[in-house]
This record gives structure tokens, C-alpha cells and sequence, in this order.
């Protein structure tokens, strides 16, 4: 069974070791994963996690395994705009356990967390063209592809192009 919670402190072995395992693929993607992601930049990462949730201005959360307290990957809210009650969702999975419906699931639970205890009305999903996997999870929401959309996403030092997908807030009802 999939759960997804603000991370944790104690998240932090278990969450290098998953990017590291996975920074091969999540790398092509992911813009806070490189090559040379170390140790620090997860520490660092829980910090930052446990610092926006105190104030409300993102939401990260772990995607775990509910029975083991496996980290699988991460999901979470972002670039909140509370005056137009919209955001961004976005999620990723570790390669261990990619092809597992992990990533929909994850990314279902974040978006009724939005619509409900948020109260936001709108999720934007941005995912580069090519990344076929990410596509296919935010369709399997019945997110309305908004088309490709010109230099909407930074990766790697370089601002590129980004199919943009749409989740209106009766999503939760489907």
C-alpha cells in the first residue's frame, strides 16, 4: 500500500539512497538531481522540506511504502499562488519501483490533499516533452493536456520547453 507524508528527518538514509540509486534516470528529468547529488543535498533537502511546510508555502511529501516505511519516491505541491488558488504538482519514483502505478497513485493522493485541505482550484502538471513516463501519469489522472508551452521549465541550467497538464479541483469527485 502507497501512503504519501511530509518527509522526515529520519527520511534522510533511506532518500539518498534511493537518488542515488536512481540518479541515472532521474537525473535526465529532474533538475535537483545530478550526477553528483551527495549526501548534503538530501539533508538539505529535508530541511527545506520541513522549513515550507511550517510555512505553508509548499507541500514535499515522501511516497512510502505504508507497511514497511519504505521512501519511494517524492510528491508534492508547489508554486502556490493562494490569490487564483492554483499550483504545481509534481512527483517521481525511484528506479527500483517505476512501472508500478506508484507515481499515479502518489500524485492521485497529492492532488485530493490540494483540492481538499488546500482548497486550491486548479494543479498544473510541467513535464518535458520526452518524458513519456511523466506524461502517461498525469493523463492517468485525466489531466487536459494544455499543450507544449514555451520556456516553462529549467533543467540543467538550460530554460526549455514543457507540455503543461490541467487538474480542475473536481478531479476529486471522479
Amino acid at each position: 500500500m502507497i501512503c504519501i507524508r511530509p518527509w522526515e528527518s529520519n527520511d534522510a538514509d533511506k532518500l539518498y539512497r534511493l537518488v542515488r540509486q536512481s540518479v541515472t534516470e532521474l537525473s535526465v528529468w529532474l533538475p535537483w538531481c545530478r550526477l553528483e547529488y551527495a549526501r548534503n543535498d538530501t539533508d538539505d533537502w529535508i530541511s527545506h522540506s520541513l522549513n515550507v511546510w511550517s510555512h505553508r508555502s509548499e507541500f514535499p511529501m515522501a511516497i512510502i511504502n505504508c507497511n514497511s516505511n519504505d521512501v519511494l519516491g517524492g510528491v508534492g505541491i508547489n508554486k502556490i499562488d493562494w490569490e487564483t488558488k492554483t499550483g504545481n504538482l509534481g512527483y517521481w519514483v525511484g528506479t527500483p519501483w517505476t512501472g508500478r502505478g506508484i507515481a499515479r497513485t502518489a500524485a492521485r493522493q497529492a492532488a485530493k490533499l490540494a483540492f481538499s485541505e488546500l482548497q486550491l482550484k486548479t494543479l498544473e502538471i510541467l513535464c518535458h516533452p520526452d518524458n513519456i513516463a511523466s506524461r502517461k501519469v498525469a493523463e492517468s489522472l485525466g489531466a487536459l493536456n494544455d499543450g507544449i508551452h514555451a520556456n516553462r521549465i529549467e533543467l540543467h541550467g538550460i530554460t526549455v520547453d514543457a507540455v503543461v497538464y490541467r487538474i480542475a479541483s473536481d478531479f476529486a469527485s471522479h
